[in-house]
């Protein structure tokens, strides 16, 4: 029941494991040379150095949520530096009524754009495909909302 939240960009999993980098000191001031945030004071834990967030792995009943975007899966990597979930494992994607599975994606979640593979890597004499299912919104539909996107 572990969740980690950034910018309104959501991770839930049964197990996340965050991954910390010490940040430079150009990377811990503010414009107009003000620091970031208050150093750490020697003896304490990272005495003197700060540290940011590098990577996250979520495991076991992942959720990704962005916006509309909804990913689902077994596994996920996130690289806070690019902002891309890497999702592997009886992976969903949902925006609206539409879906897509596979085995891996990638979404970036700075851009709001994602791919979806049959498998990360191909294991001889189990082949796997991409599946989707798009729902086309009628106007005047009670499932259709102001700009074609669809409403819940």
């Amino acid at each position: 029941d572990a969740v980690a939240t950034r910018n309104g960009k959501t991770i839930r999993a049964d197990v996340l494991t965050a991954y910390l980098t010490k940040a430079s000191p150009a990377e811990t001031t503010k414009p107009h040379g003000r620091p970031a945030a208050a150093p750490s004071k020697p003896g304490q834990p990272g005495g003197d150095v700060d540290s940011k967030l590098s990577r996250i792995d979520a495991t076991g009943h992942v959720v990704v949520t962005n916006g509309p975007d909804v990913g689902q899966a077994d596994y996920g990597v996130y690289n806070s530096q690019t902002g891309v979930v890497t999702l592997i494992g009886n992976v969903v994607i949902t925006r609206g009524r539409d879906v897509i599975r596979g085995q891996y994606a990638v979404m970036d979640l700075n851009n709001n754009v994602s791919r979806m593979m049959p498998a990360a890597a191909a294991r001889p004499g189990a082949p796997h495909r991409v599946t989707g299912l798009f729902m086309r919104n009628e106007p005047g539909s009670p499932a259709a909302a102001p700009g074609g996107e669809s409403r819940r």
